[in-house]
């Protein structure tokens, strides 16, 4: 058996050399992007041929000009052009066979087999029987654990590895504990940096969220979203977590008075508040809360908006149509116009 694969495995290399060699002097007379975009194209076009495909690819490999992003970009529509027309085994074996290429960035090859495990899982999401059947859900979570073994593989694709494994654990048989074992080996990764451990973390919290164990996600959520250590923008999307599991547990109004509290509190390294009062505005238009504060809010700022030739209209205009909407009032023109 693993003769038979290694055979595979050596066919299809040697077969793309073929491919590379017969087609490199032709390439060399595009730029890369250029036979990057054909690829692409090739890749997303239900009528091309896998054939075209891999000749195209072969052209796009053959240049000397390309660098290692290209090269990672060419391997992902591969992939996806297999993937798509179902040929699943012969896109993981090309994953396989490049995992251990140099010439292809480390996040790249990962990728690789990150197309190739959402493609089963998307077997599974799109089956009539799938609460059944959860063959794709275990394939998936297999061929995202082969990741680990690439070479010089980093810290951030470990811990992105761990937490599609364990969404695969949820999707397959709704085995929590085996979820959260496979969460709790990214924070105890070695060696990973603060703002790496605190990804995990946030992964960990948003598991909770998602067995509705909402105090345990707030708890993990916390912390970072306080740590002003941690990058603006990753502490400000834990924030926002934050806000969906607080108004999934205490509903609208909690989620409100969680945003005030946050506008006071929280700002960026250059001072701007995590949250706009424009924000909170717009949360109280769509959701129906404070509703007078909202409309407030909205003539306020359209008597203060000075026309700029490049925008068309009001930038808020459909929130303030909201808010006027949630709160009665019909006589939208005669205000503002």
């Amino acid at each position: 058996m693993r003769l038979s694969k290694l055979f595979r495995l050596s066919t299809f290399a040697a077969m793309a050399f073929a491919a590379v060699a017969a087609t490199a002097v032709a390439a060399e007379a595009k730029k890369p992007q250029e036979l990057l975009r054909e690829l692409q194209n090739l890749s997303r076009d239900k009528n091309a041929t896998l054939e075209a495909v891999s000749n195209a690819y072969a052209a796009v490999t053959s240049l000397t000009n390309i660098n290692a992003r290209e090269r990672g970009e060419a391997a992902k529509h591969f992939v996806n052009a297999h993937t798509a027309k179902g040929k699943r085994e012969t896109a993981l074996a090309f994953a396989e066979t490049s995992s251990s290429n140099t010439d292809l960035p480390v996040a790249a090859r990962a990728d690789l087999f990150s197309a190739v495990a959402r493609s089963f899982a998307d077997e599974n999401k799109n089956d009539a029987f799938g609460a059944y059947r959860h063959n794709g859900f275990d394939r998936a979570a297999e061929i995202y654990g082969r990741i680990l073994d690439i070479p010089d593989v980093t810290p951030d694709v470990k811990i992105e590895v761990y937490r599609n494994m364990a969404n695969m654990k949820l999707e397959a048989t709704r085995d929590i504990p085996g979820a959260f074992a496979l969460l709790d080996k990214a924070v105890a990764l070695p060696g990973i940096e603060p703002e790496q451990k605190a990804r995990a973390l946030f992964n960990k919290a948003d598991l909770h969220r998602r067995v509705r164990e909402y105090d345990k996600a707030l708890a993990l959520l916390a912390p970072i979203v306080a740590d002003e250590s941690l990058s603006s923008n990753f502490r400000r999307d834990a924030l926002r977590r934050s806000f969906s599991v607080i108004n999934a547990q205490s509903g609208a109004e909690a989620e409100l008075k969680a945003r005030r509290e946050a506008l006071a509190k929280y700002r960026d390294q250059y001072g701007k508040p995590f949250v706009s009062e424009g924000e909170i505005a717009s949360f109280c238009a769509g959701n129906g809360v404070d509703i007078p504060w909202a409309v407030s809010y909205y003539r306020k700022a359209v008597a203060e908006w000075t026309p700029n030739p490049g925008e068309k209209g009001f930038p808020e205009i459909g929130q303030i149509q909201k808010a006027y909407s949630a709160d009665g009032i019909r006589a939208f023109d005669k205000n503002f116009m």
